[in-house]
């Protein structure tokens, strides 16, 4: 039997919106798709870990890559190199 791979997006890139309270997170997702209203755990170089909720996607990718939207208040730290980890 085979243990299914864990749920993961390392970040490439981090967008924030200047107009809203978002940050966008660009990587490649690994495992099980992720869906709005998931929790998710960020894990932050030299930051720890931050608990967070998938708000939700942005559409307007290249093919390869996910753009997932989070509360900008609640990861304000996150730095590409940064791992989103669904438990």
């Amino acid at each position: 039997m085979t243990t299914p791979a864990r749920t993961q997006l390392r970040v490439d890139r981090v967008h924030r919106m200047s107009a809203r309270p978002l940050v966008l997170l660009t990587g490649r997702l690994e495992g099980e798709p992720l869906k709005v209203g998931q929790q998710v755990v960020i894990h932050v170089d030299g930051n720890g870990d931050v608990a967070a909720t998938v708000t939700g996607f942005d559409i307007h990718e290249q093919p390869g890559l996910t753009t997932i939207v989070i509360d900008a208040a609640i990861v304000a730290d996150i730095t590409v190199g940064s791992v989103v980890i669904a438990p």
